[in-house]
């Protein structure tokens, strides 16, 4: 067994443990600064394109300028990263920033901007998403048993072989927005399940910010179903799961992305369908939307996609 790479310009032996080290050294301390340098100029450059763009359109166009959600989207991150973006930048041109971003993930996971990361930084986020989402879900789950005990879908909950699906969380939609939607939260149920989705500062209204991520939701899978999941880029699949609450995204491939993303979809337009069946201006009230966030938070924690 060879311990030495042989450099056969100069004939100098390395000991591939002095190699471990430099390249550890490298990657997690004297490179750290230049690769939140690059990551900072990259977001930057992206956030001033988006916004330029932006305002060239609104003066040709006017108000009715956003209707792709591609454009809607990009300026949507453009305003959530110029905020993260200097303490970011900061945070991990710092020595062993790598490491920090496993606790940052699990305390405050809006404070970290995605846009600067190194591929290895993602996918060292995307597993720390997995773990910390994956810790939370059973603790939802277990809050909500006592209210759905008298139906038959808690059988399904208690059952660990079970194999829940969309269509059986549809069923118990009336009884969602009859009697237990998001509003019939306690404030700790709803700061967990805010938490869960990455909802930024938790604690103050949580039970009103579930209720907007759920528009938003059912607004971004209505574009999504209009313009076509083909159309979105592997980095547009990744944000749209994390958005939606899905738990082991480092795990799936782009097409099982991409068959998850299309399932959700449908699963939200048959929500919207019962939802606006059962009301009188074929609209969704603000109940209605309660109901239908709660059958989204439950797929999410039990991690559905079929």
């Amino acid at each position: 067994m060879r311990f030495f790479r042989v450099e056969r310009a100069n004939q100098v032996l390395t000991p591939r443990a002095s190699l471990g080290r430099e390249s550890w050294l490298k990657r997690n301390v004297t490179q750290q600064p230049k690769y939140a340098w690059q990551g900072f100029w990259y977001a930057q450059r992206n956030i001033s394109d988006n916004f330029q763009l932006y305002l060239l359109g609104l003066a040709k166009q006017g108000p009715n300028l956003l209707v792709y959600r591609k454009d809607i989207r990009a300026l949507s991150r453009a305003k959530s990263d110029a905020l993260r973006i200097v303490p970011s930048t900061v945070l991990m041109a710092l020595p062993l920033s790598n490491y920090m971003i496993r606790p940052l993930m699990f305390t405050i996971p809006s404070f970290v901007c995605a846009s600067i990361l190194t591929s290895d930084q993602q996918r060292l986020r995307l597993s720390a998403i997995y773990d910390r989402r994956n810790h939370l879900a059973p603790r939802i789950v277990a809050s909500m048993k006592p209210s759905l005990n008298h139906l038959s879908f808690a059988q399904l909950i208690n059952d660990a072989n079970a194999v829940i699906n969309y269509a059986q969380i549809l069923n118990i939609l009336p009884f969602l927005v009859d009697h237990f939607g998001l509003s019939d939260l306690s404030w700790l149920a709803a700061r967990r399940i805010a938490a869960f989705l990455d909802i930024p500062l938790p604690s103050v209204l949580p039970d009103a910010k579930l209720v907007q991520w759920t528009d938003a939701i059912l607004k971004d899978d209505m574009m999504i179903r209009r313009d076509g999941i083909e159309h979105l880029n592997m980095d547009e699949l990744v944000e749209a799961l994390e958005d939606r609450g899905f738990i082991d995204i480092h795990a799936l491939s782009p097409m099982e992305m991409q068959i998850a993303l299309l399932n959700h979809t449908r699963f939200t337009k048959n929500l919207v369908e019962v939802v606006s069946a059962r009301s009188s201006r074929g609209q969704l009230a603000e109940r209605h939307l309660c109901g239908v966030g709660m059958a989204l938070v439950l797929g999410r924690c039990l991690n559905v996609k079929q």
